[in-house]
């Protein structure tokens, strides 16, 4: 099946391709707020990743014995091999909450930008859009963090960080809400 190294990447890239795709997808249905479709895609992937892996086992079983092969290529297995370790959903919901984030800051700048023009009809629109926008970041996040309660999530220390910081956000948001409903 597969010869060389060449070979390997060959195959590790077509296989590449589809998981992008697949991801892609995934991110459309978890912004759409469809999480059941994502975990299914979640499987399809996490299957395309058990095939890089197989790859990458296979032709290191071929060149086991093969001590210069071995020798040339033994680090980049093992690069190859943690790149496409099979992920949780965790770190998908958590890049489409982030954008999310970046999106409402952008509609912030934008209600800041025409309140200074005095145009109430776009900064009304842009209060709504932003509304809305909190409401879909909300119910992502409630599945995120059903997520990471789960003994499955692997989040890694930068993603624990940022999942810290949406915290941060969250907590903002309300008690300034509650400032606005008590003042």
């Amino acid at each position: 099946m597969i010869r060389n190294y060449d070979e390997l990447l060959i195959c590790i890239k077509k296989v590449d391709k589809s998981i992008t795709e697949v991801k892609k997808q995934q991110r459309k249905l978890i912004l759409n707020l469809k999480f059941i479709e994502a975990k299914q895609l979640l499987s399809q992937q996490q299957l395309l990743e058990l095939q890089v892996l197989n790859y990458i086992e296979y032709y290191k079983e071929k060149i086991k014995h093969n001590h210069l092969e071995n020798k040339l290529y033994s680090i980049e297995l093992i690069t190859l091999k943690q790149l496409y370790q099979t992920t949780t959903i965790a770190n998908t919901i958590l890049q489409c909450l982030k954008d999310l984030k970046v999106e409402y800051d952008e509609l912030q700048k934008y209600i800041n930008r025409f309140s200074g023009l005095k145009r109430l009809d776009h900064i009304n629109a842009i209060k709504e859009e932003r509304k809305n926008l909190f409401y879909r970041m909300e119910k992502i996040y409630e599945e995120l963090r059903n997520t990471m309660q789960l003994k499955v999530a692997r989040i890694d220390e930068e993603e624990k960080i940022h999942y810290n910081s949406l915290i941060e956000f969250f907590k903002q948001y309300y008690i300034s809400k509650i400032e606005n409903l008590n003042g």
